[in-house]
C-alpha cells in the first residue's frame, strides 16, 4: 500500500495555494464562501434498504409453506414483489450458480422458490423409503422393523451375538496374518 504521507502533504499544500488566492483575490474568496455553503446546506441523501433491513421484513417461506401447502403457497409468492422474492433466494441460498438474479419475472422467480423449498424438504427421503420398503421387521411385514434393524440390516435380539475384535492383524487371502510369511506350525500357539 502506498504511504499517505505525500497525499497529505499535497493537500495541505493545495489549501495553503486556495488560501492564498482566496486572500487575495476577493471574486475568489467569495466563489470559495458560496461553494462552502452550498455544500454545508446539502440534503442528506437517503441510503438504500441494506440488506440487514431487508431481511428483518421478509417473510419466513418455511412457515407459510408449511400454513398454505404447494398450491396456495405458489399464489402467495406470486402477490410478493420481484425484490423480495429475490432476497428471499439470496436469503435461503437457492441459487448458488446466481442465475435468478438476472430474472425479473415474479412468476419465475416464485416457481423457482418453491421448487427449491420442495426439493430441500424431500432431500434424502427416497433412501429413508427405499429402507422402509427392504427391511422386513421379524413379523415380516415391511416398515415394522426397528430402527436399530432398519440402519444395520441386522437383528439385534439376544439371539445373535456381536462378533469379537481381536488386537491380531487382519489375515491376509492365505489366512496368515500380514505380520509373518510362515504359517503356524501344528503345535506352535497362534502370535497374537
Amino acid at each position: 500500500m502506498r504511504s499517505k504521507k505525500p497525499l497529505i502533504t499535497l493537500l495541505r499544500k493545495l489549501i495553503d495555494a486556495v488560501e492564498d488566492e482566496a486572500s487575495r483575490n476577493p471574486h475568489f474568496a467569495d466563489k470559495l464562501d458560496e461553494l462552502m455553503r452550498s455544500f454545508q446546506e446539502a440534503p442528506e441523501m437517503r441510503s438504500k434498504p441494506t440488506p440487514k433491513r431487508m431481511e428483518e421484513v421478509l417473510p419466513d417461506v418455511h412457515k407459510e409453506l408449511a400454513l398454505r401447502g404447494d398450491r396456495d403457497f405458489r399464489v402467495w409468492l406470486r402477490g410478493q414483489a420481484v425484490e423480495t422474492l429475490k432476497a428471499v433466494i439470496r436469503r435461503e441460498d437457492l441459487d448458488t450458480a446466481r442465475r435468478a438474479s438476472k430474472w425479473k419475472d415474479g412468476d419465475k422467480l416464485a416457481d423457482f422458490i418453491a421448487d427449491g423449498l420442495r426439493a430441500r424438504m424431500s432431500r434424502g427421503s427416497a433412501f429413508i423409503e427405499r429402507v422402509n420398503r427392504t427391511a422386513p421387521a421379524a413379523s415380516g411385514h415391511v416398515g415394522d422393523a426397528p430402527r436399530d434393524e432398519i440402519s444395520t440390516g441386522a437383528p439385534t435380539d439376544a439371539g445373535n451375538e456381536p462378533q469379537q475384535v481381536s488386537d491380531r492383524q487382519p489375515a491376509d487371502s492365505t489366512g496368515n496374518s500380514r505380520g509373518s510369511d510362515k504359517p503356524p506350525a501344528s503345535g506352535e500357539p497362534d502370535e497374537t
